[in-house]
Formats: C-alpha cells, structure tokens, sequence
C-alpha cells in the first residue's frame, strides 16, 4: 500500500509568537530543530522513496533534517507552500482566523487582501495531487501480475486524500448554515425586541 505522509515542519519563530507566516519565510527554532530531530529518529527504518517539500526554509530545513537518514533527492515545490495570507502574513493567529470567519463564512472563495483564497489552495493542493497521478502514468507499466494490486494501492491513497478533503468541506458546509439559521434567529429576536 502506497502512504503518504503529511508532516507539518516544526516550530518557527512565528509559530512560538502565535502568529501565521504564510509565505513569509521565516526559520525554525531551537525546538523546532529539536522536533524535526526527533522525528527523523522515528522515520530511520521507514521505507521512505520520496520527500516533497514547499520552497520555503521552514520545511526544507525539516525535511533536510529527515532525510539525512534516507538520502534521496529533496523535491520542492511551491505548491506546497503554506496559504499565502497577504497583508495578513506574519498577523497574529487572532487577526487571520476573525478574517476567515468574517470572510470566509459569506464566501469560501474570498481572498486574503493581496493574498489567496482557501478555495484557490485548495485547488492548488488538488493540482499537486493530480500531478502525482501523471507521473505514476509516465513512469510506465510494470510487471502484468502486480499490475492491478499497485494501481488499487495508489488509488487508494488518492481516495483518502480526496474523502478527507470532502468531509473537512462538508463539516465547513454544515457549520455555515448553522451559521446562518442562528443569524436569521437574532434578527428575529432583535426584530421582535424592538417591536415590543
């Protein structure tokens, strides 16, 4: 079976003050080395083959720090990066998730001002994931008797990429009509307030 491991870089300066770094590219700190050590220790004898990495210093010094151990070619991509929060990179944890809420909540498609949307990272990570797709056609057919079992593998892996996205958004979804009943209930009751 195919794996794919999701591995947040470790702890930068930024994360230690509570505030998003988005594209900003900040370090890690003495504990984010530290964790990215660690973790390195517990993946030695795991049958990694590939590490991807975004291109900013944060998850390259991670996954430099893992791969030490592997050896195998660090691949970059942008794509992989952190949203890009514009104006509101490096603000605190505070300011970015009132922004989401207030934004986000009327139209998942809103942007950051002179930043992205989450639905374009989204898209962005669901592009990263298709291109993977391409290139297992690319590299070619195997064997005739493992066809079949390593192509379920890799679909499977896929599949878990795309349900968990589904219902992350599909929890997001019911949050928002939720949302929105509760809205509709407090004009009503400042409606019948003021009435009264």
């Amino acid at each position: 079976m195919i794996r794919f491991l999701l591995i947040r870089h470790g702890e930068t300066y930024s994360n230690a003050e509570k505030r998003y770094a988005g594209h900003h590219d900040v370090g890690l700190n003495e504990k984010g080395i530290w964790q990215a050590e660690q973790l390195a220790e517990r993946l030695a004898e795991f049958p990694i083959k590939a590490i991807y990495s975004s291109d900013l210093q944060r998850a390259i010094h991670t996954a430099t720090i893992i791969n030490k151990k592997h050896q195998l070619k660090l691949r970059t991509d942008p794509l992989l990066r952190e949203i890009n929060f514009g104006e509101y990179n490096g603000k605190s944890m505070k300011k970015v998730l009132e922004f989401i809420k207030n934004e986000s909540s009327k139209n998942f498609d809103a942007f950051f001002p002179g930043g992205e949307s989450l639905a374009k990272k989204q898209s962005d990570a669901i592009s990263l994931i298709l291109d993977l797709q391409k290139q297992w056609k690319e590299i070619g057919p195997v064997p005739r008797k493992n066809s079949e079992q390593i192509w379920k593998r890799f679909r499977a892996a896929c599949d878990h990429f795309f349900n968990a996205k589904s219902e992350f958004f599909k929890n997001i979804e019911t949050e928002h009509k939720e949302n929105l009943a509760k809205k509709e209930a407090l004009i009503e009751e400042i409606k019948n307030g003021i009435g009264s």
